[in-house]
């Protein structure tokens, strides 16, 4: 959330795309979106995500699993100001649209510093702190009122990305960093301690340290006497998000004992090279927590999809949307809840959790995607299975790719075009050999009129 966007007033939604219906039509045609489409989230069993927390690491380190062993793919949404924005019943609204749109994850920061109505307080009147800034005279109160926002979450089977102590865009006044340097390793650390031993109960959290900055190294300290007091009475994972191009993992060595899952922090053009680069690690499973946000300027919905299909498909086992007017909770937040972005990352994990996502592996070597690849970007992203069953390729662009099919399992594959806007397929006419390399020429655009599509490919018993 890093970034003086954060201050621009927010931009008019545009959400006459959100949730265009109807089957697409033949080969090369797309039907125009309807002229009122409904922004309503799409119904869902009213049962709790059957997800058992507390997350952990997979043995094989690409994805986390819950306590019964299940593969968790992170379909998140940020919320940073919603301890201190949100009145209780508004938390319901929020996190229940969210459910019900299939989202799992959610960000927000413990503390507010600065974009609130009334920061640091929460909109009851109520400060994190007794004393301003003084992270030893913690308020009952106010913790109460997060503990009761935590718990609706895992009512809802939703994980929570918990930020203790967000430092805020380069150390400044967006965040907690001056008042951490004021107060002290020793009383960090039992502040830590004290959020630890709170939080300890609620099994559906990840903390997330720091939050838009990388601390120089003669500062290490600070940060790690939060975590280190957290990890002293709560063993629950923990993660690192820095500085916009950095990642969990890279921003130091030898990696602190606290952290135990990895993330990247990227720009809207530079997804697949971060991915890559911490996939090749293969020490620990990574999302993708932050890029670009919808309706941030010169965003949109399309960057949104962009982001998250790329990150996931090149490796990631999960990514965090934005959406401008949702993460701040400003007046037009109910409204936005609905945008095209939201309908779209609700629609890739629609996908992915009907397939066994946790087979997918990157193509980093142009093996079954050969070419139309593109960069920067516009570049297309493919994912087979170790098994060679399923494969899956995103293009952001209209182009024509070309696929080795020889690296799919069988004699022939069913092809389909997945409208990434609307969650409905286009199968091909016919089962396709894998004898040779297949061209396929996209369509021109989606039902959005945006140019980015997914093809989906299965082996044909």
């Amino acid at each position: 959330m890093s970034g003086s966007w954060r201050l621009i007033p927010i931009l008019p939604l545009v959400l006459a795309a959100a949730v265009a219906a109807g089957q697409l039509a033949s080969a090369g045609t797309v039907p125009p979106a309807p002229s009122k489409p409904s922004t309503q989230p799409p119904r869902q069993s009213g049962k709790p995500a059957a997800v058992r927390f507390p997350l952990r690491v997979d043995p094989n380190k690409r994805y986390l699993v819950d306590r019964s062993g299940k593969p968790f793919l992170m379909i998140g949404d940020a919320a940073w100001s919603l301890a201190a924005q949100l009145r209780t019943e508004d938390v319901d609204v929020y996190l229940e649209d969210r459910r019900r749109r299939g989202f799992n994850t959610i960000l927000f920061n413990l503390l507010e510093h600065k974009f609130a109505d009334d920061p640091p307080r929460n909109t009851y009147g109520e400060a994190p702190f007794t004393r301003a800034g003084d992270f030893g005279t913690p308020n009952e109160r106010y913790f109460r009122r997060v503990d009761a926002t935590i718990r609706k979450a895992l009512q809802r089977g939703i994980l929570v990305l918990l930020f203790p102590a967000y430092a805020g865009l380069g150390g400044g006044s967006e965040g907690w960093w001056t008042e951490m340097r004021a107060n002290g390793v020793e009383k960090l650390r039992a502040f830590g301690r004290y959020v630890g031993t709170r939080y300890k109960r609620f099994p559906n959290v990840i903390w997330v340290q720091s939050g838009d900055f990388t601390p120089p190294a003669h500062e290490h300290g600070l940060m790690d006497a939060v975590a280190e007091g957290i990890r002293s009475v709560d063993s629950k994972l923990q993660t690192f998000h820095g500085g916009r191009g950095s990642s969990a993992l890279g921003y130091r060595q030898p990696r602190p004992a606290w952290l135990g899952v990895n993330t990247i922090y990227t720009s809207d053009d530079d997804v697949v090279s971060y991915a890559r680069i911490e996939y090749s690690r293969s020490r620990l499973p990574f999302f993708l927590i932050e890029a670009r946000y919808e309706n941030q300027p010169g965003f949109t919905a399309h960057t949104v999809r962009q982001q998250a299909y790329q990150a996931i498909l090149a490796g990631a086992s999960g990514a965090i949307m934005g959406n401008q007017p949702v993460w701040s909770f400003a007046p037009e937040w109910r409204q936005a809840l609905g945008s095209p972005g939201a309908v779209g990352k609700a629609h890739l994990g629609r996908l992915l959790h009907s397939l066994p996502w946790w087979k997918l592996q990157p193509d980093a070597g142009n093996r079954l995607l050969t070419s139309g690849i593109g960069s920067d970007a516009r570049l297309a992203v493919a994912a087979r299975a170790r098994d060679g069953t399923f494969a899956v390729v995103y293009a952001p662009t209209p182009r024509r790719i070309t696929l080795d099919l020889r690296r799919l399992r069988g004699p022939r594959v069913r092809a389909r075009w997945y409208d990434p806007t609307t969650g409905r397929y286009r199968p091909l006419a016919s089962l396709l050999r894998t004898r040779t390399p297949r061209a396929f020429r996209m369509p021109p655009r989606n039902a959005a009129g945006d140019g980015d599509m997914v093809l989906v490919l299965t082996s044909a018993k």
